[in-house]
Formats: C-alpha cells, structure tokens, sequence
C-alpha cells in the first residue's frame, strides 16, 4: 500500500460505487438486452482499467481476479515481501496518518482546488504539442458522437437516454482545456462545451436539430458544430449562411488592419482601443465560422447555421440577441430554456418575460464558461449581470413595443442607441475580465502570430510561383 495506493484505493472505491450506482439506476429502467447493453457500455469500458491505479500487486491482483496467477513470473516473492510489508504498515499506520493528515490539512488551507493559478500560456497558436491535442480532440469528439448516436438509436427519449448520455455531457466540457492555444480554447469550448451540450439534452428530450437518422458523419458534424442540414426542397433557392468571397477578403483585410495597428495599443484613446476589440472579436467569429462553413459545404453538402445578419442594423436589443447576432445560440436557448419555463409559468405577459429572463440568465452562466476557457480564472459574475440587465431591457422592450399607441424614434436614432448600449454595457461588464487577466495581450499574440503566418504564406506561395514559371520559361 506505498506509493500513493492508499489515496488509489480510495479513488477506486468511489469510482466503483459511482459505475454500480449508474448500472443499478439504468437497470432499474431499461429492459433486459441491447438498450440496457447499450447503457452498460461505459462501466464495462472503465472497470478494466481500475485495477491498474495500483502499484502494489495485492490490490492490482485482486481487483482484477487474478489471484490464480500469482505464482508465475516470481509472483511468490512478491507475495512474501507485500505481506511483510502489510505488517510493517499495520504497525505504524497511527503515525503515519497523523503525519499525513497534518501535512493534507495544511496543503488544502494553501491550495485553491476548483481554479488553480495556472498561468496564461503565451506561445503562439497551434504551438506546443496544439497540432496533435487537435487530433486527439477531433478522434475523441468523434468517437462520443457516435456513441449518442448509438445509443439514441435504440433508447426513447426521456431519462434512459439521458442517462445513457451523461459520460458524454461530463467530459465534452473538459476537452476544450486539451488546447494551450487561447482561440482553439475558446472556439471548442464554445461548440463542444456550450452548444454540443444543448443539443445532446434536446437530443435525449428528443427535439433539437439532432436526428439519429442522419449518416454517421452528418450526425457527428451537426452534434459538434454549428451546423445545420440544409433542407432538400430549399436545397438550391436557399440563401447561402457563408460569406460571399469579396467580403470575407474584405473582412480578413480589416483584421489584419487591426491586428497590425495593435503594437500602438499605448498611445491609443482607450475607448478606440475597446472599439477595436469589439470589431475584432465580430470579425474574427464571422470568418471562422464563414471558413466552418465552405469546409463543411464543400465535404458534406451542409451550411452553418448563419451566425450573424448584420448585427449592426439592430434597432433594439430583442433583434439584436434574438434575430441578428450568434443565431445558433438563441434557437437553441429557446428550445432549451425559454420554452420550456415559458410553459411552466404559464401563458401571458408574465410567461414570455419569465422565458425571457431565464434564457438570457442562462446565457450569462454560459459566457462565464466561454471566458474561463480564454483565461483560466475563476468566473467574477459580471457576463451574467450583464445578461441579466440585457435580459431585464429586453422584456421592458417588449413591454413598451406592446403599446401601439406609444411614439417610436426613427430607426436610425434606436439603432444608434441600442449599439450604443451595447457597446457601454460591454466595456463595463464584457471586457474586463478579458483584461483583467492579460487574456487581450495573449489575443493579440496569436493574432499577430496568424496574420504573420497567412503572410509569409502568401509570400512562399507567390514566390513558388515565380520560380515555377521561371523555370517553365
């Protein structure tokens, strides 16, 4: 029992009575054969390996019912030296305990256990092993999308299959933090941590955008990403949610601009440099998710979900967060939040505005986590108060519009002012806890790293063209 198999046993012991609470709780509600099977299938994946967390071979032996194997391979010796060994540590167990548990009380009092002072990597993206946590991350995606897809295919909808669904909703959340890299951080925690989960909980209510007839990979593509499958009568007539070519150079001109600007960040105002930081962050989401979208049209036939109707023609906060900006989030929040309290309250003014508060509520707790995997910091609150206001204007909007007879300014003038919200309740709820932690120093970095590297690109691929025409001539 040296070298840690103490605190080994005791991790096992739980782990075992988590895995035997899960199978006695879904036999209790599956039948006997391929559903319960199906069910099964994560305990009878893990109780192998428990065994090995031992370094002793007393608990590894007999753990893992190999006790008619001890005698091979000088396994007697290491019976006779174990056993004196179990002695030895009957005997002085009273000292040790009081020695460890001394020395654990005093490291629990110094250490912060839920959010370690891990400092920011600074390295450049894709940098430091990010190229092959990628791979690892796409492999295991797949592998827990197929899973679902599996295991939906035989369960109904309701708690069986949420059941059978909670390895995959535990450990999606996780995988993100597999990244050094701040923006492959983030934009996986964004997919897999926030709108995979949504999907994966519709998909065990069985509603959402999720259907378990849908080929393998369209199935793992639609669960973990923003997409969408384009329907076949709107197959040709349907507007594209991609950006057209022009803009996407234009766009990608303008953030290289910014981005080149940014050494200068000292001798600017800084309520231009916060500016610049929204532009960014809008840019940058628009062409990731625009280049998202040709990958997947181009392999599978399927749009992004459009993310983005010019957001900037919002003339109230309603339009703004319900019909022009991240669209993929406010449908599923809808179907996830917003209807589902609607229908418990009740119909009427106070249903709608209950629905609304929650979704943007809810919202606000999903920004938190979207700003830890950028800075590994605890959540402050203030992403949740933020939506919280937003979501308080947005039902006092709703209320107002409710009144035929009331005056309306120009559009013009409440689109001036509802960007004008935004943007002062940003900068005093949204961005300091991005600047707080230096995390806009690490985006700059990797931005400057990108934008050098699509240059000299550019420049190797110009120059090979030159030399292949050189020598063609």
């Amino acid at each position: 029992m040296a070298g840690g198999d103490l605190r080994s046993l005791v991790a096992v012991c739980a782990a075992v009575t988590a895995a035997m609470w899960y199978a006695r709780f879904a036999a209790r509600r599956l039948r006997p054969g391929l559903p319960r099977l199906a069910a099964f299938v994560p305990v009878l994946a893990v109780l192998p390996f428990l065994p090995l967390a031992f370094r002793a071979l007393h608990p590894r032996a007999i753990s893992g019912f190999f006790l008619a194997w001890l005698a091979e391979a000088g396994a007697d010796k290491l019976v006779i030296a174990e056993s004196e060994a179990v002695v030895a540590f009957v005997r002085d167990t009273g000292i040790w305990a009081a020695a460890s548990g001394s020395q654990c009380i005093n490291s629990l009092s110094r250490a912060n256990l839920f959010f370690p002072s891990r400092p920011i990597d600074r390295t450049p993206m894709m940098a430091g092993g990010d190229l092959r946590s990628l791979l690892a991350v796409v492999a295991a995606v797949a592998a827990a999308m197929s899973y679902v897809r599996f295991v939906a295919r035989r369960l109904r909808p309701g708690l069986p299959r949420l059941a059978a669904f909670v390895p995959v909703l535990a450990v999606l959340p996780v995988i993100p933090l597999a990244f050094r890299a701040l923006h492959l951080r983030v934009t996986s925690g964004f997919f897999l941590g926030w709108l995979a989960e949504f999907k994966l909980l519709l998909l065990a209510s069985g509603h959402g955008p999720l259907d378990t007839s849908l080929p393998l990979p369209a199935f793992v593509a639609i669960a973990s990403l923003p997409v969408r499958r384009r329907a076949q009568r709107d197959s040709e007539n349907a507007p594209r949610p991609g950006l057209g070519l022009v803009t996407s150079a234009v766009m990608a001109a303008l953030l290289a601009t910014i981005v080149s600007v940014y050494p200068h960040k000292e001798r600017m105002n800084e309520y231009v440099l916060l500016m610049l930081y929204s532009l960014h962050v809008y840019l940058a989401l628009e062409l990731v998710l625009a280049f998202a979208a040709a990958a997947v049209r181009a392999v599978m036939g399927m749009d992004l979900e459009p993310q983005f109707d010019r957001p900037y023609l919002s003339a109230s906060l309603r339009e703004f967060w319900g019909r022009r900006w991240n669209l993929s989030v406010p449908a599923l929040l809808r179907q996830c939040v917003s209807r589902p309290v609607r229908a418990r309250v009740g119909g009427g003014v106070a249903g709608v505005a209950a629905g609304v508060l929650a979704a943007f509520l809810v919202s606000g707790i999903m920004h938190e986590a979207v700003i830890y995997y950028a800075t590994l910091r605890p959540p402050t609150g203030e992403p949740t108060a933020f939506f919280a206001l937003h979501g308080a204007c947005a039902v006092a909007e709703g209320w107002f519009a409710a009144h035929k007879g009331w005056p309306r300014p120009p559009r013009a003038v409440a689109t001036a002012l509802t960007l004008a919200f935004i943007l002062a309740t940003g900068f005093w709820l949204i961005v300091p806890p991005i600047t707080r932690t230096g995390t806009d120093r690490v985006v700059i970095a990797e931005s400057e790293a990108m934008v050098a590297f699509v240059r000299d690109a550019g420049s190797w691929a110009a120059a090979s063209v030159r030399s292949a025409l050189t020598g063609h001539s």
